[in-house]
Formats: structure tokens, C-alpha cells, sequence
């Protein structure tokens, strides 16, 4: 037998158990995550928009439950973080940066149309950040694990410590997905996107554990009370607080002049002032707001968004500042039934006015 053919034969049965053992499919390999009851990873994730470009990364922790609860947290490695979570069939979202909190449910068409939302039907879909980018069919939702047949092993980039499985999209796509299979214990470690063999996407799990005890906080986030009411975050709970802020100092307010008033008349006469005061005042700025309004309409307008836009927010702020002023001097009729009658010592006795 020539030299050549014997030494292809001997590297041809030394590769053999190591062919043997290599998995063939991907399905074994995601059964461990498939079917954990909790998972936690860290990692960070990143993206571009084309080769020219640099990787936007940002760096993740977050756990998951199989009834469907998760919590992601992003820029985990900043003081001001993003944290993501579900609980009882609603998604939430608080931004520390900005104070902004959302409330959202599995339908709604914003958060559904969301990384957050797309992946969030099933748990297994949403176990781990690895495909968070991937369009989800119908099917792949009632039967997570169905696409996993399609990731076949490239031998090219596998590596004794690695192999790689490679899920190609149909023409005239071109785009592809990598995951990266550390041999040592079967973890995946790495997600890819490819979009004309360049890589735009990608995740790296830096730990991973499964099946761990969770406590309520690795699945839920306290947000500050003021956040999540602000104005910004709830207006019509954040509005109704004020009235309700106004009432009750309006109330007291109005108890202690008329408690300390030599007569409840004068009292009175003061009221009327502060009724002429704001009604003069508010109605003044209402022909101002009209004259602004008749400008952005008569005028050429380019700005985004259009300046009648802006003359209306000013004139609902007007009318919200009107009606605190109002609620407030309100309160000083039931002040006075209550205590505008009450005489001090050595006071003569009379009716109290109106």
C-alpha cells in the first residue's frame, strides 16, 4: 500500500471517534435549556448596522422562570440601568435614566412589536437573549423547539473547545445564524447574525446557570412610587393626586382664615377678590393663547411638530392650572359651613355670611 493511502487511512480512523462523538443535532443541546425550570445568564450583546461600522454593545443579567415571569436588566455594568420584567401576563419596562416606566400587555402593539414582546409568548422562546432578533413564525410559538432542526454543524469554524452550528436563511435573504457549543459541557456561549456572511449581531454568555432557586427580586422590580405615578409615567393618576393635594390644603387653608378672621365678611370679600383675580387673569391668557393659535394657522408653518400642537398643550396647561386655582378657592365654601360660624370669645352672635 503507498504511504499516502496508509497515512490517510491512520488519520482517517484517528478522527473516527471524535466524528462519532460530535453531536449531529442541535435538539439535545437545547433540551438542557428547553427544559430547566429557571435559568439566569450574564452576557452582553451587540450590533451595527453594516460592516463599515462599530458594535454597539451593552452588557445584560437576567433570570426566567418556566411559568412565564423573567427580568431582564441591560447595561448592567452602569450605574443607570434598563430593567425588563413580566408578572402575571403583563410586561414591564423602567428606564433608571430618564425615570420612565411602562405597562404593557402581551397584545399590545408597540411592546409586541418589540424584541421584549416577540419573545415573550412561550417560555422557552424567551429563555435566554440568544435570537432576540429573529422574526418568530406562528409555529415557533406553539412549538419553540421545531426550528432547531435546521441548525446543521460547520465543520469549517468548529474547534476543539467549539462547535458551531450554522442555521442558513432562504434566498434571497442571505442571512444566516451562528451558535457557538462549548464541547466541554454543552453550554452555548455565543450567538451570531449574519447578513451576507458579515456578522451585524451577536450575544455572549459570560455565565449561565439552570434549574437555581429564584427569589422575587431576580424576577420583578420595586420602581420608586414617584416614578411610577410622575406625570410623565401616569398623567391622569398624577392630575387627580394634585386636585386631591389641593383639596385637602385648600380645605385647611380656608378652616385656618376663617378661624382666625375678627369677621367671617371679610373673609368673604377676600374670596370674591381671588374669584375676580383669576378670572380676569385666566381669561387674559385664553385671548392670548387664541390670538397665538389664529397666528400658526394663518401663518407658514414647517416645524415638527406644527406650532397649533404646541399653543394647544400650553392651553390644556392653562386650563389645568385654572382648574387647580378653582378646586382651591372651592374648598372655602364648605371651610366656611364648617367654621365660619364658630364665635370666638365675647363675640355677638349672628348668621354667617355667604
Amino acid at each position: 500500500m503507498p504511504l499516502d493511502r496508509l497515512a490517510t487511512l491512520i488519520f482517517a480512523l484517528v478522527a473516527l471517534p471524535a466524528i462519532a462523538a460530535e453531536p449531529v443535532s442541535f435538539e439535545p443541546i437545547a433540551a438542557r435549556y428547553l427544559g430547566a425550570e429557571t435559568y439566569c445568564e450574564t452576557g452582553k450583546w451587540g450590533m451595527r448596522d453594516a460592516p463599515e461600522f462599530g458594535y454597539t454593545q451593552v452588557s445584560f443579567a437576567r433570570c426566567a422562570h418556566s411559568d412565564g415571569r423573567f427580568k431582564l436588566i441591560e447595561f448592567a455594568d452602569r450605574p443607570l440601568k434598563v430593567i425588563t420584567w413580566a408578572r402575571a401576563g403583563q410586561y414591564y419596562r423602567y428606564f433608571e435614566s430618564g425615570r420612565h416606566y411602562g405597562e404593557y400587555s402581551p397584545d399590545d402593539p408597540i411592546f409586541y412589536s418589540s424584541p421584549y414582546g416577540r419573545r415573550g409568548e412561550t417560555y422557552p422562546a424567551f429563555l435566554s437573549r440568544m435570537f432576540p432578533w429573529r422574526t418568530v413564525s406562528p409555529a415557533e410559538r406553539s412549538e419553540p423547539a421545531r426550528h432547531l432542526d435546521a441548525y446543521q454543524v460547520n465543520p469549517a469554524l468548529s474547534t476543539p473547545q467549539h462547535t458551531v452550528y450554522e442555521r442558513l436563511a432562504d434566498a434571497p435573504r442571505k442571512e444566516a445564524e451562528r451558535v457557538w457549543v462549548l464541547n466541554r459541557d454543552q453550554s452555548i456561549v455565543r450567538w451570531e447574525g449574519l447578513r451576507d456572511g458579515v456578522v451585524l449581531r451577536f450575544v455572549e454568555i459570560a455565565s449561565q446557570e439552570a434549574n437555581r432557586p429564584l427569589a422575587d427580586e431576580d424576577l420583578s422590580h420595586d420602581v420608586p412610587l414617584f416614578a411610577r405615578f410622575s406625570l410623565q409615567n401616569s398623567p391622569a393618576v398624577f392630575i387627580t393626586g394634585l386636585f386631591v393635594a389641593v383639596g385637602v390644603t385648600g380645605m385647611l387653608f380656608w378652616a385656618w382664615i376663617f378661624r382666625r378672621a375678627s369677621s367671617p365678611e371679610d373673609v368673604v370679600r377676600g374670596r370674591r377678590r381671588l374669584w375676580r383675580v383669576q378670572f380676569w387673569t385666566f381669561g387674559g391668557i385664553a385671548v392670548l393663547l387664541a390670538g397665538l393659535a389664529v397666528l400658526t394657522l394663518i401663518g407658514r408653518d414647517s416645524g415638527h411638530p406644527p406650532a397649533i400642537v404646541i399653543v394647544i398643550v400650553m392651553a390644556v396647561w392653562c386650563a389645568v392650572a385654572f382648574a387647580l386655582m378653582a378646586c382651591f378657592t372651592l374648598t372655602s365654601y364648605p371651610a366656611q359651613w364648617l367654621f365660619g360660624g364658630v364665635r370666638k370669645p365675647g363675640e355677638p352672635a349672628g348668621p354667617a355670611p355667604r
